[in-house]
């Protein structure tokens, strides 16, 4: 969801010329306006920038930030934030002789602990000025604002101290201090209630609030800025993609939400004769891949029907697709912060989700195929707004050891692994080509845990490098089955760089329909 700024290396001269610094970590999503600075000097920070040990982090007030260090944690970052990287070593040769200090000075954060602090947990530590943190587990959150910190612990266990004393805070306990000597209060934390699509806003009924919890949480419903909406069914999938402009410029975003998650909703206007139309999603990610899990993110189309793009549907088994894209108009809502769009909002819908039991016990080698006379797909779009052309799959052999070329991808569904992906378009006189990403995690059971394809691929042409050079772009894939075969698949893909050359920046998305078939 970003646009990629190649990070610097710093060459510090004197008599001689020292090592330069070595990354001990690189930034996986980015959202707003993030920095990192160290030794009077500021970096952008944007996907795939290396993360260095001394760097203060700051997150802007719209800000999101996800950090995967080289001992396997990660780190989110919420909006005004502020955290330091105090010390870090970690030699995977050796990974008894890691450590990690690190400070949250203001802000909000979750982490996944890596290897550091698995051997002996004094090697990891977290001080929040009024008190210090350290791990007995894996995942937990904590906040800090002014002399009052508080979290919460997802799974694993946290030791919390300052001068008044120390606490062990299990998984599903949360705590909240006031001060270097404040009393360490610990409750258990409440858990969110799922909303219809036409109820008010509630708070957690009382019979359902643990007498130990001192918090009661609003779950927020989906839009319905047309007001003929209804709820997508547990069935249902939406792959989605859209643009925000932050600091660095344009940021792609692509992804997708089930009916089935609790913790979010899809609204469907189904009166135009066209197809459903999506006009709003909901969506609370509390997974553990989340930068500053979305508490909600909304999206919410305009209130007319009329002025959707590209819309179509379509049917394979016993799926109906439906897609389209709302070129204005539309708001996307990040944790109560509205963010600055661009271009428009893609969507890809359909309400037959395959289950999971299908595709373990499906055999065969497929294709999932765009061409004339099968799927759709909304007019992939680059960094300024103008839209384009995919191209047709064909069987002709494709770049990088492809078997073919275009607009698809290929399944063994007997090995369970996604063989190879191809996302050709044609933008204004550009050519852009994405394939899997050689780190990609390409097994079937990661894309059914709603793991996205990383990808990799260039944009040649008239701005993309001036003719001259291409642009490097990476990105990412979503891709859900529908049908109760898998006959089909609905997917949104999204991928950015920048001209190494020229200094300009590139990007594409969009929402993809393919029909699956045996491969040819």
């Amino acid at each position: 969801m970003k646009t990629y700024v190649t990070a610097a290396l710093f060459i510090l001269f004197s008599s001689f010329v020292s090592a330069a610094p070595q990354s001990v970590g690189t930034v996986i999503l980015s959202f707003g306006q993030n920095t990192a600075e160290s030794e009077g000097t500021q970096r952008v920070l944007k996907r795939k920038v290396d993360i260095y040990a001394d760097d203060l982090l700051k997150t802007g007030d719209t800000g999101r930030l996800q950090i995967r260090f080289t001992d396997g944690a990660r780190l989110s970052l919420k909006p005004g934030t502020e955290f330091k990287i105090a010390e870090y070593q970690f030699d995977e040769a050796n990974p008894e002789d890691g450590k990690a200090v690190y400070r949250l000075l203001k802000g909000g954060m979750r982490t996944l602990s890596g290897q550091i602090g698995k051997v002996d947990k004094e090697d990891y530590t977290l001080d929040a000025v009024v008190a210090t943190i350290g791990i007995r587990g894996t995942d937990f959150t904590v906040d800090k604002q002014g002399d009052e910190v508080k979290g919460s612990v997802n799974n694993g266990a946290i030791n919390v101290a300052n001068k008044g004393g120390a606490s062990d805070i299990a998984k599903g306990f949360s705590f909240q201090l006031v001060g270097a000597e404040g009393t360490i209060n610990i409750f258990r934390t409440a858990t969110a209630v799922r909303r219809s699509l036409d109820s008010k806003d509630i708070s957690v009924p009382a019979s359902q609030v643990d007498s130990e919890s001192t918090q009661q949480i609003t779950v927020a419903a989906s839009p319905n800025p047309t007001g003929n909406g209804e709820a997508a069914s547990d069935e249902s999938v939406v792959a989605l993609a859209f643009s925000q402009v932050n600091l660095g410029g344009v940021e792609v975003s692509a992804g997708s939400v089930e009916g089935a998650d609790r913790n979010s909703d899809i609204t469907i206007d189904r009166t135009l004769s066209g197809g459903d139309v999506v006009t709003g999603v909901v969506f609370n990610d509390e997974s553990s891949l989340s930068s500053d899990p979305c508490s909600p993110c909304v999206i919410s189309s305009p209130s007319l029907l009329g002025v959707v793009l590209d819309q179509g549907e379509s049917t394979v088994g016993t799926a109906k697709v439906s897609w389209g894209r709302w070129a204005s108009g539309y708001t996307v809502v990040e944790n109560g912060l509205p963010t600055v769009t661009s271009g428009s909002f893609h969507f890809m819908y359909s309400d037959d989700l395959t289950p999971d039991s299908v595709i373990t016990n499906k055999t065969g080698d497929f294709v999932y195929r765009y061409d004339a006379t099968h799927g759709g797909y909304t007019s992939p779009q680059n960094e300024t707004g103008a839209t384009g052309t995919l191209n047709d799959f064909s069987t002709v052999t494709g770049t990088g050891g492809h078997v073919y070329s275009g607009t698809y991808f290929r399944v063994d569904f007997d090995g369970q692994k996604l063989l190879e992906i191809g996302v050709e378009a044609d933008i204004l006189g550009n050519s852009y080509e994405l394939r899997e990403a050689a780190s990609a995690d390409l097994n079937l059971s990661s894309v059914l845990n709603g793991e996205e394809v990383a990808l990799t691929g260039t944009c040649s042409g008239l701005t993309c490098g001036a003719g001259v050079v291409s642009t490097d772009l990476s990105g990412h894939m979503s891709i859900d089955f529908v049908g109760d075969n898998a006959e089909g698949a609905v997917t949104s893909y999204a991928a950015e760089g920048v001209n190494g050359l020229t200094g300009v920046s590139s990007s594409i998305n969009g929402t993809i329909f393919l029909e699956g078939e045996s491969s040819p």
